[in-house]
């Protein structure tokens, strides 16, 4: 059974961070959160990283990928989920 198609390039923890940010300067109050490559990771399953594979930091494939962003300072271990998808350029 293969996987999903392989994509030239791959969508990184910085390209996430990139686009949050893009959003986040929308909004003077909102431009002020910091928001690093270190605070996001694609959750267990996805991703590529270290030969561990603990640091999931880009993903290689097209499909829906779901992704965790640390909030700095939050109490606990809260995060924010979402998805990512890959699609193909047409």
């Amino acid at each position: 059974m293969a996987g999903p198609p392989p994509i030239y390039g791959s969508l990184s923890t910085a390209d996430i961070v990139l686009a949050i940010l893009a959003h986040l300067s929308e909004n003077d109050e909102a431009a002020r959160v910091v928001v690093t490559d270190d605070e996001v990771r694609f959750t267990a399953g996805y991703g590529v990283g270290d030969e561990d594979g603990q640091t999931r930091t880009r993903v290689k494939h097209l499909g829906e990928y779901e992704f965790e962003v640390g909030v700095r300072g939050a109490s606990g271990e809260e995060k924010i989920r979402r998805t990512a998808r890959v699609l193909a350029d047409e």
